[in-house]
Order: structure tokens, then C-alpha cells, then sequence
């Protein structure tokens, strides 16, 4: 059992890693509209295409850091690898740890429950590992207190505590079964924390209190389609990244797909999120009804990207966007240089044209004429809740 769930794991923490990554994104991507200050002040008046707008390219920014990328394009959707990896993948790094140091859980017995098998931990403390299983899951719990591991990585301790458990939709693995590829993964953190240590002094925390669900439907032209879900709350802090982030997710939602000849990668979500990013003294809420994102990318590695459906961010309110000509994005850049969306807020719709300088026009009521511009898609008046 012990070898197929360290295969498990891995599978797992990249697909955590890159979901948790990408919520934490809306701040550290980019440079502009990416959150508003601690107090969210509502839009005025035609001020709130600004905000709108501003909302769509986060948006895009968001979830465009999370797309696979394109085998041959040379575009990179690594964005999201700048943001707080080092935190996240320690509060992994602990569960991956366990798994391979401490012994192997016993093979269950006939009702399907393995007894607990607990050991000391390598840097001081303990942990206790157990398995149960029924005809149609595998679920191994893990619990931590004051559980010391060495990062090797960058040699700092890791002191862990509370608990955690990963439940896979397939019988037998406490028996020792592999894990199929196309299996649904949930794990749970129930107040799981890891405090990483330099020298004696705490530099930063992970703290995890939530469920996440990811659940592959095979392959497509751009790597794994998949169904990823997040419910619960994720506090990130860490000196040497300059993070100081809380995350609450509520029935978020987020399917994967890929296909078609070049290919489109598409994302759709549901679900909300707030992000507080208390470094930079700002917060950010939204709720995704249906919103829908494609990207394509060109022989250049520029691409092409929609986004089409329902927002409600919370200084702007309910919001529908609908791409009338694709945004047209250079690789490595996040504003546009070429496409134009509507934007339907209270019944009313205005559009956005993005300029080949990196700029954006607005149009008042869609009628072709430019009422007002802004210079870069980094302009202070797009700041989400500013």
C-alpha cells in the first residue's frame, strides 16, 4: 500500500498545488487589478466598466496560469509557479514525507480497517498513519502532532500538527492494489498546519482546513481534463516569499477540457473564493456562474482567449461578459494587444476594445465610438475594488 499511495501523492499535490496556486494568483500575477484595498468601496457611475473590465483580465490572468501548456508552442502557463510555492508544497511535502519514512500500515482485515501504526517523527514529535477501505474506496488518514521533518530542499525544520486524509475511488489499496490513472482523489485538512522553521525562529505557516476533489476524465490535446473542487479555507504565510494570504473557497468548481485540431483549451467555473492578502493590504471576493474561458495558442506562442459568461465580484455586482472578437495575448504579457468584449452590468452593456499598444478603448453602449481610453491594461482605474 505504501508504494501505490506514494504514487497517489504525487499525482495529487501537483494537481493541489496547481488549483491552490491559482486562487492565490489573482495577487501575485501580474501587476495590475489585482485586488482592491482593505476597504471595498463600490463603483460609480460608468467607473464600473473600468472595474469590470479590470475583473475579466484578472480573471483571465487567474485561471489562464493554471492551463497545461501546449507541447511545441514555447508558451508557459507557469504563472502560477510564482505564487507562494514554496508554503504550499511544504505543507505537501510533510504528507509526502510521512508516507515514505514512517512503516507501512498493516494489511486490513476482513471488515476493510487497518489498525493505526504510529512512529516518531525524524525531527522530534510523532504520527499515526491508518487505512480503511470498502468495496468502491481506499482512505488513508494522517495525523501529526508537533511532527518535526527536515525540508530538504532548503534545509528548514517543518513542525506539523493536526490532521489530514485521502480517500480514492477504489477498493483494495490497503491491500496493496495499484492506483488506476482516472480515479477521483478527494483530500481533507482538518485544522493541518505546518510551521517552517530557520535556525530556531518561525519564518511561516501553512494552515489547511479544507476539502479538495479532483477527478480526471482522461486526456486531452493539452494534458489531463479533469473536474477540480475546493471548499474550505487555506492561510499562507512566508517571510521569504513576502506572503501574507488567506484563501476561503465556497463550492468552487473548476473543469479542465481540451481538444480540437489547433487545440483549445477551455475552463468553466463555479463556485466562489475571497482572498485577503494582508502584505499588501488587500481583498478580493468573487463568484463564478458559468463563466467560461477558452485559449488557443498561435505558431508564436501569442494566444487567443475568451471569456464568456456570469461574475459577481463584490464592488461591482453581477456582471455578464461576452467576447465579441478573441483578446489577443503575447506569451509572457498580461495585456492584450488586439479583441473586444461586452459587458452587461444592471441591464446595461458597454464594451471593451484592447488596443495593439497594450491599451484599452471603452465604448459606452456598444455604438462603435470610443468615449475613453486608458493607456495600459495595468491603469490604477481597473483595480478590482480600489
Amino acid at each position: 500500500m505504501r508504494t501505490a499511495l506514494r504514487g497517489l501523492r504525487t499525482r495529487k499535490s501537483h494537481c493541489m498545488t496547481a488549483i491552490v496556486s491559482t486562487c492565490l494568483c489573482m495577487f501575485g500575477c501580474g501587476s495590475g487589478g489585482g485586488g482592491g484595498s482593505a476597504a471595498v468601496r463600490p463603483c460609480q457611475g460608468s467607473g464600473c466598466v473600468e472595474t469590470a473590465a479590470g475583473a475579466a483580465l484578472d480573471t483571465v490572468s487567474t485561471f489562464g496560469a493554471d492551463l497545461a501548456d501546449v507541447p511545441g508552442t514555447g508558451a508557459g502557463g507557469g504563472a502560477a509557479a510564482t505564487v507562494g510555492p514554496t508554503s504550499v508544497r511544504r505543507l505537501l511535502r510533510v504528507l509526502e514525507t510521512s508516507g515514505s519514512e514512517l512503516a507501512g500500515v498493516g494489511a486490513a482485515d476482513g471488515d476493510g480497517d487497518a489498525a493505526a501504526v504510529c512512529g516518531p517523527c525524524p525531527m522530534g514529535g510523532s504520527r499515526c498513519l491508518t487505512c480503511t477501505e470498502d468495496c468502491c474506496s481506499s482512505t488513508e488518514g494522517s495525523s501529526f502532532s508537533n511532527c518535526g521533518i527536515l525540508d530538504h530542499g532548503d534545509g528548514n525544520l517543518l513542525i506539523a500538527n493536526g490532521a489530514g486524509s485521502e480517500t480514492v475511488a477504489v477498493g483494495g489499496l490497503c491491500e496493496g492494489a495499484d492506483i488506476p490513472d482516472d480515479v477521483k482523489i478527494t483530500n481533507r485538512f482538518d485544522h493541518f498546519s505546518v510551521a517552517m522553521q530557520d535556525g530556531g525562529r518561525t519564518i511561516g505557516h501553512v494552515n489547511a482546513s479544507f476539502a479538495i476533489t479532483v477527478d480526471p476524465r482522461g486526456y486531452g490535446c493539452a494534458g489531463a481534463d479533469r473536474t477540480e473542487s475546493l471548499d474550505g479555507s487555506l492561510d499562507v504565510q512566508s517571510s521569504p516569499d513576502g506572503i501574507d494570504t488567506s484563501a476561503r473557497f465556497h463550492g468552487l468548481q473548476v473543469q479542465y477540457d481540451s481538444g480540437g485540431v489547433p487545440c483549445t483549451e477551455t475552463v468553466t467555473a463555479d463556485g466562489g473564493l475571497e482572498i485577503v492578502d494582508r502584505a499588501q493590504g488587500r481583498r478580493f471576493s468573487e463568484a463564478f456562474h458559468g463563466l467560461q474561458l477558452t485559449r488557443l495558442y498561435q505558431s508564436s506562442g501569442t494566444a487567443l482567449v475568451t471569456i464568456d459568461g456570469g461574475v459577481t465580484v463584490d464592488c461591482v455586482g453581477d456582471v455578464r461578459f461576452e467576447t465579441q472578437s478573441p483578446m489577443l495575448i503575447p506569451s509572457g504579457e498580461r495585456c492584450p494587444i488586439g479583441g473586444r468584449l461586452a459587458i452587461t452590468r444592471a441591464g446595461i452593456t458597454n464594451c471593451v476594445t484592447f488596443t495593439a499598444t497594450g491599451g484599452i478603448d471603452f465604448d459606452d453602449g456598444c455604438d462603435g465610438t470610443t468615449d475613453r481610453s486608458v493607456a495600459s491594461c495595468d491603469d490604477t482605474s481597473l483595480a478590482q475594488c480600489g
